[in-house]
C-alpha cells in the first residue's frame, strides 16, 4: 500500500506540473508574435460564414454567445480510443459513460453521454446539424457512430431548446463526419488490460476499419464499415471489485445453494402460553424454532417459527440436517466471474453523399447501420418459493419434516386447551429460497439494431442584395433493443414439479426442494430435474422505436444592413413522429414468476414546432466596444400528448477590445416525458433493497424513520430476511414535461500578442424542474419512510409480518434538480521550433453544487446535496485533464494528465451496533465505534496519465502506440454487499495497452 501511495502522489505532481505549464506558456513565449496573430485574424474572416452549433445562422467566427467545446481530428486520433463514448467520457463536464470497456452489472452496453450529470435522456445528440435517433429509454447510444467516420465533434454546454427543441436541457453533441476524403484507408486495432491484482491481461479489444471517399466540385461521398470487439474484464481480477468474503456472510442474500426454510411448524403444546416445541413427529426442536406470537381471531398464540439453513455436506433428509439461519449462511456468488465490463461485438456501416444539381442546388444523403451484440455472465439463477397455492406434502419433494409445507390455505396448527383448533390462514409455508448451482450461470445479453437514414436539398438564392440559405430534410430511424436472459427457471416448470400430484403428471419429474447441494456439495438435483424446471430459451424484452422527422430550414447572416452589420436571421418548421412498442418478457408464454401473460404496450405521439432566430449586431468598431451583439431565439412546439410549450433564449457577445469577448445566455428548456416514461408496461423485476425499517427500534435510528416506519404498523422489532423484492415497473401516462433555465457567463481571451493561447472560463447554473423521476425501489422506500412522502409509501406493499411483499416502481413529476459551476479551458501552442511544435492545454470543470429538492408533506423540502458525496452518486467536485501535446515531422505524441477529485460516504447499514458493523469489520476509514451509523468512508482523489505515440511512415501507413493509465492506478471499491462496485464511475479499471496500423491508398 505505501508503494502504490507513493506512485498516486508522484502522478499527482506530475499532473500539477502539466496544470501550471498550461497556464505559465503564455509568459514563456510572448514576445515577437503580434503580427502573426493580427493575420490569422484577418485569413479566418475572409473564410466566409460557417455553421456553428447551437444556431441556424451561419457567422464569421466560432465565438458565440454560448460556450462550444471542440474535439478536433487529431485529438481524436490521440486519445486511442475507438468509440465515441469513451472519448467523451473524458470530458471534464461529463458524467460516467456506458461502453463496451466500461458496463455495469445491470447495464444494457449502451454508450450514453451524461452532460453536467442531468443524464443521457437530457442531452440532444445530432449528427452533421440533424437529430440522432433515441433509443425507447429516451438516450441515445454513441455506439452507433463508428468513430472512424468523425472528423470533429462539438459540444454546446448550454440549454438549446429554442434551437433544436426536446431534450437540449444540459447541451448538444454535434458529431461532424468527414467531407473532403480521397482515396481509402483501413486500419486494424488491438488493445489489452492488465490486472494490478493478478498480472493478468483481459479485456482485450479489437477495432477494424475500412473507408473509402472522393470530393470534388461535383460533391462527395464517403463509405465506411467497421467492426469492434471487446471482451469481459472478470470484478474477481481487481481488487476493488471482488466482494470481500466477510461481506457474503454479512450482506448477502437469503437464497443460498444449500436452500433456506422460512414456515410455522405444527406444536403439542398449549399454544395460549409461550414456550412450545414444535411436534415431536417434525423431529425439529426448539432451538431450531423458537414459539413466535400470532393472532388468530383476537387471540394470541404462540406457534413455533422455524428459519432453517440446511447444513453443507448433509443429505437434506433429516431435521438435523437444518440449522438455525444467521448472517453466516448469506450467500453472495463471489465464485462466479461476473464481469465489471461488457462481452461485445459491434458492426456499424456508413454512408454519405452530396451531388451538386446545380451551383445552387445540392442533394444530400446518408445512411447508417448499426448491429450491437452485448452479453455479460451472471450469477445462477434464483427460485423463490413463495408464490400462494404452493404445496408440499409430509412425503413429496424430499419434505424431511413430516408435515404439510402449504402457502395460501387455512393449517391447522395446534389445538387450544378447550379443543379449539389454531389455524394458520395463510398457510404454515411462507418462503423457500434457493440458488440453482446445479444450472450453472446466467447469461445476460442486449442485442441492437439502429438504422438511419437522412435525406434532403440545401442550396441558396439570392433576393437583393441578401443571400438566403436553405435546406428541407426528411429522416427516418428505426431502433430494436431485445433484451435478457438465458437459463432461467421456468415458473411453469417449478410449479408443476412441486405439486404433490407431479407423479401422476406425464413427464413431470418432483423437485427435490430440500437437499440443497447434498452430501458431496455437488449438487442434490439431477439433470433430468435442472432441464424440466428450467427454460430451454431466453427470456427476453423486446423494445422498438420508430422517429420520423422533416425539417425545413431558411436562414441568412444579412437580413437587412444595420450600422454595426448584418442582420441575421433564421426560421424553421418540424415535424416529428415517435412511435414504439414494448414486450416485456414472458408475453405468450409462462414467464420464470408469472404465470399469467405480460401485456404489450405501444404508442405514438406527434410534434409541429416552429422557431425563429435573430442574430442582432449592435455596436462595433467602437472605442470600448469592438463588439457588441445579441442572439434571440424561440420556438413553439405542439405536443398530441400533453398540449404546446413555448421555450425562448436569449445570448449576449460583447468584444471591449478585440482579444477579449464576454459572453453570457439565458435559455429556456424542456423534455418531453418519452415512450419508455409514458408507456412502458408493467413488468416484473426483483430488485436489491435495503428496508429502512429493518430493526428501526436499534439505537441510533433518525426519529423521522422511527415514526415513519411506527405509522406504516411495523414492528419496531421486525428484521428484514430478504436482499430482494418483488418490483412491478411500469409507465405513467400522465406525466408532464420537464422545464429547465439555464444561465451562463464567460469569456475567451485570445491575447494578440501570444498567437496560439486562448483561454475561457464559464461560469453555468441549471435548474430543472418539474424533473421526471425513474425511481428505484430503494428510493421509494427512502423517500417513504426517511423522508414521510405519503405518494411514495402508497407504492410499497407489506405483509401483517412486516416484510415487503411488493413495491409499485414507476416515473412521477416530482422535485427539481439545480446545479451550477465553473468550465476553464486553456491552451497554447508553442511557435514551431527546430526540433518540433509543443501544444499544451488544461480543462477543468468545477461543480459547485448539485442539488435534488423533494417536497415534504409539511410544506417543507428535503435538500440533497449530491457533490462528492458517495451516498447519491459520484459527481467530483472538480474534474480536470492536462495534456502535452508534441509533433516532429512523421512523428507525434500526446501525454494526458487526468484528476479526479475524493469522494465521501456513510459507511453503515442495518448490521450497524452489531460485532458484524461496517465499522467493527475495518470497512470505514473514519469509523465511529459509539454510534456506528455516524461513520463515514473516504475516498482518496485519484489522477492517471495516458501517453500516444504514433509515426507516420512515407508508405502511406501510420504505427500508433499507446498506454492508458501508465501507472495502473485504480480507486478504491466502497461497494456494497452485493457487489454494486461505485467505482466504476471512474471508468478506470487497470493499465490499457494499445497498438494500431493505418494504412491509406
Amino acid at each position: 500500500m505505501k508503494g502504490r501511495s507513493g506512485l498516486n502522489r508522484a502522478a499527482r505532481y506530475v499532473l500539477a506540473g502539466l496544470v501550471t505549464a498550461a497556464l505559465a506558456a503564455p509568459a514563456l513565449a510572448a514576445n515577437g508574435n503580434a503580427n502573426t496573430n493580427d493575420q490569422n485574424q484577418d485569413q479566418s474572416q475572409n473564410l466566409g460564414t460557417i455553421s456553428v452549433t447551437g444556431s441556424h445562422i451561419k457567422r464569421t467566427s466560432m465565438v458565440t454567445s454560448q460556450p462550444i467545446t471542440r474535439i478536433s481530428h487529431e485529438e481524436i486520433e490521440n486519445s486511442g480510443f475507438k468509440d465515441i463514448g469513451q472519448l467523451l467520457d473524458n470530458m471534464t463536464s461529463v458524467g460516467f459513460v456506458q461502453g463496451p470497456a466500461q458496463g455495469s452489472y445491470y447495464g444494457n452496453g449502451s454508450a450514453q453521454v451524461n452532460l453536467r450529470y442531468l443524464g443521457s435522456n437530457r442531452l440532444l445528440v445530432l449528427l452533421n446539424g440533424k437529430r440522432m435517433p433515441s433509443s425507447f429509454g429516451g438516450y441515445v447510444d454513441l455506439n452507433q457512430i463508428p468513430i472512424s467516420i468523425v472528423d470533429h465533434i462539438e459540444i454546446l454546454q448550454d440549454g438549446a431548446s429554442a434551437v433544436y427543441g426536446a431534450d437540449a436541457i444540459a447541451g448538444v453533441i454535434n458529431i461532424i463526419t468527414k467531407k473532403n476524403m480521397n482515396g481509402a484507408q483501413v486500419s486494424a486495432y488491438y488493445g489489452i488490460a492488465n490486472g494490478p491484482k493478478t498480472g493478468d491481461w483481459d479485456g482485450q479489444t479489437q477495432h477494424y476499419d475500412a473507408s473509402i471517399g472522393k470530393s470534388g466540385d461535383w460533391g462527395h461521398f464517403l463509405f465506411d464499415t467497421s467492426y469492434l470487439t471487446a471482451n469481459a474484464i472478470p470484478a474477481l481480477d481487481r481488487e476493488f471489485s471482488t466482494t470481500p468474503a466477510v461481506f457474503k456472510h454479512s450482506r448477502g442474500g437469503v437464497a443460498t445453494p444449500e436452500g433456506t426454510f422460512f414456515f410455522y411448524a405444527p406444536t403439542d403444546g398449549d399454544p395460549t402460553k409461550p414456550g412450545n416445541s414444535p411436534a415431536p413427529y417434525t423431529g425439529l426442536t426448539s432451538a431450531q424454532c423458537p414459539d413466535s406470537p400470532i393472532t388468530y381471531n383476537d387471540t394470541t398464540y404462540y406457534i413455533p417459527y422455524c428459519a432453517l439453513a440446511k447444513t453443507p455436506l448433509t443429505s437434506g433428509t433429516s431435521a438435523a440436517d437444518f440449522h438455525k439461519f444467521s448472517d453466516a449462511d448469506r450467500y453472495i456468488a463471489g465464485s462466479q466471474k461476473i464481469p465489471i465490463t461488457f462481452n461485445q461485438n459491434i458492426k456499424n456501416f456508413y454512408a454519405e453523399g452530396s451531388y451538386n444539381i446545380t451551383p445552387s442546388i445540392t442533394f444530400n444523403m446518408s445512411a447508417l447501420y448499426n448491429d450491437r451484440q452485448t452479453n455479460r455472465p451472471l450469477d445462477a439463477d434464483l427460485i423463490y418459493f413463495t408464490r400462494t397455492g404452493l404445496d408440499i406434502g409430509p412425503n413429496s419433494n424430499g419434505n424431511p419434516f413430516g408435515f404439510r409445507l402449504v402457502n395460501g390455505s387455512p393449517v391447522q396448527v395446534a389445538t387450544a386447551p378447550d379443543g379449539t383448533p389454531v389455524y394458520l390462514n395463510s398457510g404454515t409455508l411462507q418462503a423457500i429460497y434457493r440458488t440453482t448451482n446445479e444450472a450453472g450461470i446466467r447469461v445476460g445479453f442486449d442485442d441492437s439494431r439502429t438504422e438511419r437514414f437522412e435525406g434532403g436539398l440545401e442550396g441558396g438564392f439570392t433576393s437583393g442584395s441578401t443571400l438566403w440559405d436553405w435546406d428541407v430534410d426528411y429522416i427516418y430511424a428505426a431502433n430494436r433493443l431485445k433484451s435478457g436472459e438465458t437459463n432461467l427457471d421456468s415458473n411453469l416448470g417449478v410449479s408443476l414439479a412441486t405439486d404433490p400430484n407431479c407423479p401422476n403428471i406425464p413427464g413431470c419429474v418432483p423437485l427435490n426442494v430440500f437437499g440443497g447441494q447434498g452430501v458431496d456439495g455437488k449438487g442434490s438435483w439431477t439433470p433430468e430435474m435442472v432441464n424440466y424446471i428450467m427454460q430451454a430459451y431466453a427470456v427476453s424484452a423486446l423494445q422498438e422505436k420508430d422517429t420520423r422527422v422533416i425539417d425545413a430550414d431558411i436562414s441568412t447572416s444579412n437580413l437587412v444592413d444595420l450600422p454595426a452589420g448584418g442582420l441575421g436571421f433564421a426560421a424553421g418548421y418540424q415535424y416529428r413522429n415517435i412511435s414504439g412498442s414494448s414486450i416485456p418478457p414472458g408475453l405468450n408464454i409462462p414467464n420464470r414468476r408469472q404465470m399469467t401473460a405480460a401485456r404489450t404496450l405501444s404508442g405514438e405521439y406527434n410534434i409541429d414546432s416552429v422557431y425563429a432566430e435573430f442574430n442582432v449586431p449592435l455596436l462595433s468598431n467602437l472605442p470600448g466596444a469592438e463588439y457588441l451583439g445579441i442572439d434571440v431565439a424561440s420556438r413553439y412546439e405542439d405536443y398530441s400528448t400533453f398540449g404546446s410549450t413555448t421555450n425562448s433564449r436569449v445570448g449576449i457577445k460583447y468584444q471591449p477590445i478585440r482579444d477579449l469577448a464576454i459572453r453570457g445566455s439565458y435559455a429556456q428548456g424542456f423534455r418531453a416525458a418519452d415512450l419508455s416514461d409514458l408507456f412502458q408496461p408493467p413488468s416484473i423485476g426483483y430488485p436489491y433493497i435495503t428496508d429502512p425499517c429493518s430493526n428501526y427500534g436499534a439505537k441510533g435510528t433518525p426519529a423521522e424513520t422511527v415514526s415513519n416506519c411506527n405509522a406504516a404498523g411495523v414492528a419496531s422489532t421486525y428484521t428484514q430476511k430478504q436482499a430482494q423484492t418483488t418490483g412491478i415497473y411500469s409507465g405513467n401516462l400522465d406525466l408532464q414535461p420537464e422545464t429547465s433555465t439555464s444561465k451562463t457567463l464567460g469569456f475567451v481571451y485570445s491575447p494578440s500578442y501570444l498567437p496560439g493561447f486562448d483561454v475561457s472560463l464559464d461560469y453555468y447554473i441549471i435548474d430543472l424542474t418539474q424533473e421526471i423521476a425513474s425511481f428505484s425501489a430503494q428510493n421509494i422506500l427512502d423517500y417513504c419512510y426517511k423522508q414521510g412522502l405519503p405518494q411514495f409509501c402508497a407504492l410499497v406493499h407489506r405483509a401483517g409480518n412486516g416484510n415487503i411483499t411488493q413495491i409499485h416502481v414507476t416515473s412521477a413529476n416530482i422535485g427539481k434538480t439545480k446545479t451550477a459551476g465553473l468550465d476553464l479551458d486553456a491552451n497554447y501552442r508553442f511557435p514551431m521550433t527546430s526540433f518540433g511544435q509543443f501544444r499544451i492545454e488544461l480543462n477543468a470543470t468545477r461543480v459547485n453544487f448539485y442539488k435534488e429538492y423533494q417536497p415534504r408533506p409539511d410544506g417543507t423540502v428535503a435538500i440533497t446535496s449530491l457533490v462528492g458525496d458517495l451516498d447519491y452518486g459520484t459527481i467530483p467536485r472538480l474534474k480536470a485533464f492536462a495534456s502535452l501535446d508534441y509533433s516532429y515531422g512523421p512523428f507525434s505524441a500526446a501525454l494526458v494528465g487526468h484528476y479526479f477529485s475524493g469522494f465521501t460516504g456513510t459507511c453503515s447499514d442495518a448490521k450497524d451496533g452489531q460485532p458484524i458493523s461496517l465499522a467493527n469489520l475495518g470497512f470505514c476509514s473514519n469509523p465511529n465505534m459509539e454510534n456506528n451509523s455516524l461513520s463515514t468512508n473516504h475516498r482518496d482523489a485519484l489522477s492517471w496519465f495516458d501517453l500516444h505515440l504514433s509515426y507516420d511512415t512515407d508508405w502511406n501507413t501510420t504505427f500508433s502506440l499507446g498506454v492508458n493509465n501508465i501507472f495502473g492506478q485504480t480507486p478504491k471499491g466502497n461497494q456494497d454487499g452485493y457487489g454494486n462496485v461505485a467505482a466504476l464511475d471512474y471508468g478506470v479499471y487497470s493499465r490499457f495497452v494499445y497498438g494500431e496500423i493505418q494504412v491509406r491508398f
